[in-house]
């Protein structure tokens, strides 16, 4: 007779563990190609907006012209009316910087914390020039349309630093972020240039408008698009 193995001797059988399935992996890039597709979506219009400073903008006037002419707003006394087109016209300048970072990470993927600090502190100068040229204006202004034009540009910049916010916030930084910290002082820089020069538009004025209004939709499709991480 066979004898019957003690209760404490049983072996107890053992559920192997589930194999992590092949899906997960596979779609763990997915993400990541969805945010530089984001991005490169809206590379012809940094293209663009890295141009327009070029191109003349108003009464035959490029912004780069008045960026060259800027060493007479030091060398004698100038008005407060010459230092704010001197101060609007520097973020123009901001497409020039966004272009190479968006190409970077677009073709040698995610910048490094160094490259996301410098953008960063690059938008943030020009977010305060911006908000300094908006004071200067609201101190200067006396007809309806320059109270019009900062108006429109405060709105803007408060729409811009709220989306940013939430690309920053919900997304934990990340180019994206820097993204949008860049397109913020432009986009708002570029609705109040837009409409105080309206009357007298010329090809930069459209090829800025163009550039400004896929900045816009690019931070809203940013803010959109970003989950928050657990």
């Amino acid at each position: 007779m066979d004898s019957v193995p003690a209760p404490g001797s049983m072996p107890v059988p053992v559920e192997p563990l589930p194999a992590a399935p092949l899906v997960l992996q596979y779609d763990a890039g997915a993400p990541r190609r969805g945010r530089r597709l984001e991005l490169a979506l809206f590379l012809p219009a940094t293209l663009a907006g890295a141009v327009a400073p070029f191109l003349p903008f108003t009464w035959g006037v490029a912004p780069y012209d008045v960026v060259l002419a800027s060493g007479e707003l030091i060398n004698q006394p100038t008005s407060p009316s010459d230092a704010i087109l001197y101060l609007f016209t520097l973020p123009f300048l901001l497409p020039i910087l966004l272009l190479p970072y968006r190409l970077r990470v677009l073709f040698a993927g995610p910048a490094s914390r160094v490259e996301r600090g410098v953008a960063y502190v690059a938008a943030a100068l020009f977010t305060v020039g911006v908000m300094t040229c908006l004071w200067l204006m609201a101190r200067a202004s006396t007809l309806w349309d320059e109270y019009a034009a900062t108006g429109l540009g405060v709105a803007t910049l408060c729409v811009g630093g709220l989306l940013f916010l939430r690309v920053a916030l919900r997304g934990r930084g990340g180019d994206r972020a820097a993204v949008a910290a860049l397109l913020v002082p432009y986009v708002a820089n570029a609705a109040v240039v837009l409409f105080g020069f309206s009357s007298d538009r010329q090809v930069g004025w459209y090829v800025t408008l163009a550039a400004a209004g896929a900045g816009l939709a690019e931070l809203v499709l940013l803010a959109a698009s970003s989950r928050k991480r657990h």
